[in-house]
């Protein structure tokens, strides 16, 4: 008898542990994504490059409590803030992952709606479909950050976002820190007959880049205007000059996306986004003009897109915008044209081209840039 209750009560622990187990599993979600590309790029007076790309995604969220929650994501790619891409070379060498997200979210519960974020994060900021005029989408910005939306009736809602970005510490040369603060408010809206309708408009205040060495790499400043400025080192205090930005950018963005279903066989969105640095004279408009159709979803489904931008040199920070568009930076303007299929749940086929002019800022330097892009992308 004693024998049949002593292994009662070890059952019922084993099982205890078990459900308390599954109950932790509950917690977490995994996910991510692989892409395998094959790339063809063509700029005027260089030899064609054609070249294998992977990139490869993991994606970890799990629940701390009900109002805390923790996300983590490591990718291909190098310390790049705008590729998570990875070339095929090297003689089958060993590929490099890196930390691509680390934050927590606070989502208290007596505010429904409302989410902050502190660490590595996605992007807090609304993107008209997920374009790339300001930001490139594998941009993965530092620092502090709100979402909020609250609907205001049946139809409709309104999203605050906010952020505060570090983007340089105090370097050795004592240039002082760099950092963004923005802000950005908008409306969706379903009106009659199907027709969505998103607005909005941002402000974004960059500190501490004129006079600096670029953000990302300290000689590299992706189309942004440059001039030589006089430093004086901290020991000796001996005079030398460098190149920094010309500018500072204090940045005025609008956006609207307006779909609707066509004759109940695609849906279509059309779109655009505005931008312009007050901090600027001259060279500091962006702007993006976009349309797109698509039907279905998973195997089967198929969407066509096509947009046209146009990028001053000094309109948005050249190290964190579109890496594919005019090979990466600002002082660029052109056609970005895609095909996208659903191979099966889950698996897309798709091809991008970009047909660009570089340097529009003087004619006398205009290139042509192209760049095919043929893309097969798995996600779980």
């Amino acid at each position: 008898m004693r024998k049949h209750v002593a292994l009662s009560i070890i059952c019922g622990m084993i099982l205890s542990s078990a459900a308390g187990a599954a109950e932790w599993y509950e917690k977490i979600k995994v996910g991510g994504d692989f892409r395998y590309r094959a790339e063809t790029i063509k700029l005027e007076h260089r030899e064609d490059d054609s070249r294998d790309r992977i990139r490869a995604r993991l994606r970890v969220t799990g629940e701390a409590s009900e109002s805390w929650s923790v996300g983590l994501g490591l990718s291909t790619g190098s310390d790049d803030p705008v590729s998570t891409n990875t070339t095929l070379t090297g003689g089958y060498s060993r590929k490099g992952i890196m930390l691509d997200l680390a934050y927590v979210d606070f989502h208290p519960k007596a505010l429904a709606g409302l989410s902050l974020f502190a660490g590595k994060m996605n992007l807090p900021f609304e993107v008209a479909e997920k374009t790339e005029l300001m930001w490139d989408n594998d941009l993965t910005p530092e620092g502090l950050a709100l979402r909020y939306r609250r609907g205001v009736c049946a139809r409709a809602e309104i999203f605050l976002n906010g952020a505060l970005f570090d983007i340089r510490d105090t370097d050795p040369d004592d240039l002082g820190e760099a950092w963004m603060l923005g802000g950005q408010a908008g409306l969706d809206a379903k009106l009659p007959r199907g027709v969505g309708l998103t607005v909005g408009a941002g402000y974004f205040n960059y500190e501490g880049a004129i006079g600096r060495f670029g953000f990302y790499r300290t000689t590299e400043f992706y189309g942004n205007t440059t001039r030589f400025w006089r430093g004086t080192t901290e020991v000796g205090g001996y005079s030398y000059y460098y190149r920094g930005y010309a500018r500072d950018f204090n940045i005025v963005e609008a956006l609207g996306v307006v779909d609707f279903g066509l004759r109940d066989w695609a849906d279509v969105a059309l779109y655009g986004t505005y931008v312009n640095n007050g901090r600027a004279d001259d060279q500091n408009v962006g702007w993006l003009a976009g349309g797109a159709a698509s039907r279905g979803r998973d195997c089967g489904s198929m969407k066509l897109y096509a947009n046209y931008r146009r990028l001053e040199a000094d309109a948005v920070i050249g190290a964190f915008t579109d890496s594919d568009f005019i090979g990466g930076g600002t002082n660029g303007k052109g056609w970005e044209l895609g095909l996208l299929c659903g191979a099966a749940k889950g698996v897309d086929l798709s091809v991008t081209w970009f047909r660009d002019v570089r340097n529009v800022a003087d004619k006398r330097f205009e290139t042509q840039y192209e760049r095919l892009q043929v893309d097969v992308q798995a996600r779980f």
